[in-house]
């Protein structure tokens, strides 16, 4: 496990230990509040280029619905949708590479929405961008990559769709240095996202919230993690992460390599009870698809 996932294990050990808004569910809570805001807007700014007086108040956002009563019902809705001036920006926080790609996806979706029945100018087209913080992909070489729609020769097509893929890790590398402001006041954004004490919490949003903005936010924090349907989805998920660490690590030092069918067999079907996917099945156990879809079936 990472060191940041052992520091979220931990969180209630300490007096003002909280779930860090890796975890989507509090990082959908949290954004998706009217607490949140004073952070959705500090985003928006940066991304926009703006200053946060030019930002403030001028901020909807599209994906309240995300507040609901059951925290598990957020799974099917983007993490956050925003319209700043006509523009659209969607910030997803991403744990699994696979994300990545529904992101995309979900970019030209959102992006089809600018075009108006019966235009036929397309000068109103206003820009989509995705933001995606990244918690998953340590090979990014730099911390903030952005990207357009490019043609085979590298040559940007289109600035109306952007993407930002920002790599969390880097910004808590102590040994690197951000390049410019833009990029450490995305590094504020980093360390709150992955803030596990409310002390660390209240030092970042100081740079930016009002007294009374930082204090709303960090109690919105502190009672999200202290809710208890929160925090026992919380507890689960690092559950089946420990599971799923300790069973590809048995897997690993098995001898599978060395040909014993029986016991790629048992840790496959250990693997399906944790629900990992055929694909992760099969590189860890050198069994075919038929032999793993066989497997499931007997489940």
């Amino acid at each position: 496990m990472d060191e940041i996932f052992i520091k979220e294990t931990t969180w209630g050990e300490k007096k003002d230990g909280i779930i860090s808004m890796l975890f989507d569910p509090i990082y959908r809570s949290m954004l998706g509040s009217d607490e949140g805001m004073p952070l959705v807007e500090f985003i928006v700014s940066i991304i926009m280029d703006k200053s946060l007086d030019e930002v403030k108040g001028k901020v909807k956002h599209l994906s309240k619905e995300l507040l609901k009563k059951h925290y598990k019902d957020m799974d099917s809705h983007v993490d956050v949708l925003l319209d700043y001036n006509g523009v659209k920006i969607i910030v997803e926080m991403n744990s699994k590479k696979a994300m990545l790609d529904r992101n995309y996806i979900y970019l030209f979706k959102v992006a089809s929405g600018a075009l108006k029945s019966g235009d036929t100018t397309y000068s109103n087209i206003k820009s989509t961008i995705l933001v995606n913080f990244n918690n998953t992909n340590k090979s990014q070489k730099n911390f903030i990559d952005i990207c357009y729609l490019k043609n085979q020769d590298y040559e940007t097509v289109t600035k109306v769709i952007k993407v930002l893929n920002v790599n969390i890790a880097k910004a808590l590398d102590k040994r690197y240095n951000c390049l410019n402001e833009f990029e450490k006041k995305m590094a504020i954004i980093c360390r709150i996202l992955t803030a596990t004490k409310l002390s660390d919490l209240k030092k970042e949003t100081d740079c930016f919230m009002t007294k009374e903005e930082s204090k709303n936010f960090i109690n919105r924090a502190k009672e999200l993690s202290s809710d208890d349907e929160m925090v026992t989805m919380f507890d689960q998920e690092n559950m089946h992460e420990m599971i799923r660490n300790t069973e590809l690590k048995e897997a690993h030092e098995s001898g599978i390599e060395q040909g014993s069918k029986e016991t790629a067999i048992d840790i496959a079907k250990n693997m399906i009870k944790i629900g990992l996917t055929n694909e992760q099945i099969i590189e860890t156990t050198k069994l075919s698809i038929a032999e793993v879809d066989k497997l499931r079936k007997e489940d």
